[in-house]
């Protein structure tokens, strides 16, 4: 849409692409059709965070032997996305100046963990735990459809391990297998827009 000697006829001055009646010929500023050749992108993005918790976190010795863990927490996060977005040749508008968002979430992370110690230099452990990680907010949308928010990110942790001690506790031998569950990961994606457009 772009000749080689520049753009396609007399371009009228760069309004955006919502403000011009007419959109002018193609390749220059204002009209629509040039979209999504627009890779120049102007903008600010602002998020303000909010984040309390409240836990507890404690081990019961159940013999000489055997102890238990265990732990909660409850945590509360608010974000506030204050964003404006505008691709810079055409003036296209993805998200005006003011554009705001809120979003909140909430979570409750256990522990649970059972330890064994059959000498004075070996213990045996087994834990299962729950981690958050807070949502968001799209700060790199390339049109209107993809300014959102996304989910929170939570993940099950369990592992197997035996931490020990040798010659006077002058090494030190400790091993341990994980296995990590994630639900909801948080990846950056492209995906088609319902016109067919590129999102990010």
């Amino acid at each position: 849409l772009i000749g080689p000697a520049g753009p396609i006829g007399p371009c009228p001055p760069p309004p955006g692409a919502s403000l011009l009646p007419t959109p002018g010929p193609l390749g220059c500023a204002g009209n629509p059709n040039n979209i999504p050749l627009d890779l120049d992108f102007f903008g600010t993005n602002d998020v303000e965070v909010s984040n309390y918790a409240a836990f507890a976190h404690g081990t019961l010795a159940l013999n000489e032997r055997w102890s238990a863990t265990g732990g909660l927490r409850y945590t509360h996060e608010r974000k506030v996305h204050t964003l404006f977005y505008q691709r810079f040749n055409s003036g296209y508008i993805i998200a005006p100046a003011g554009t705001r968002t809120a979003r909140s979430w909430d979570a409750v992370t256990p522990k649970a963990g059972l330890e064994f110690r059959p000498s004075d230099n070996v213990m045996w452990y087994a834990s299962a735990s729950r981690g958050f990680r807070s949502g968001g907010f799209n700060g790199r949308p390339f049109y209107r459809e993809v300014v959102a928010a996304f989910d929170p990110e939570y993940l099950w942790s369990y592992e197997l391990g035996v931490k020990s001690t040798w010659f006077d506790r002058r090494r030190i031998a400790n091993a341990a297998v994980f296995h990590n569950n994630y639900t909801d990961v948080q990846l950056t994606s492209n995906r088609a827009t319902a016109n067919g457009n590129v999102g990010v």
